[in-house]
């Protein structure tokens, strides 16, 4: 198009929300992946043979989301060792583009999801 000169990538910038995908009203940007999801997987596979030796244990934290802030990335959904550990019983996902709780009774209260969010969207609440 007519600004194709003026944008420019700014990788070291650049948090791979999605955010510019989304507010593009041409669909002419497309993220491809999310920079927590690269590192996730590298670590994917100790990740998932730790938590699976691990026992299950409630937590009495409850996990907390500002649907308003979500820029809808799915880094806390990619980040959650206990969503790809137990895909069909995840904890915590995007929904129409929004973060909300699947099921705060599989949440272990790791805080992996909240330093993978990069807008400040989910929280715990009981935990110090």
């Amino acid at each position: 198009g007519e600004f194709a000169d003026i944008i420019k990538h700014r990788l070291d910038a650049c948090i791979f929300c999605g955010a510019c995908e989304n507010a593009c009203p041409n669909d002419a940007i497309k993220v491809r992946r999310t920079a927590i999801a690269d590192t996730i997987e590298k670590k994917g596979a100790l990740e998932k043979k730790i938590l699976q030796e691990l026992e299950f244990r409630p937590t009495k934290a409850i996990l907390k989301t500002y649907p308003e802030l979500c820029h809808g990335c799915g880094n806390c959904a990619v980040a959650c060792p206990v969503n790809s550990l137990y895909g069909e019983n995840m904890t915590i996902e995007v929904e129409n583009g929004s973060v909300c709780v699947i099921n705060q009774e599989n949440c272990r209260g790791c805080g992996t999801c909240i330093d993978a969010c990069p807008v400040d969207a989910i929280e715990l609440e009981g935990v110090k």
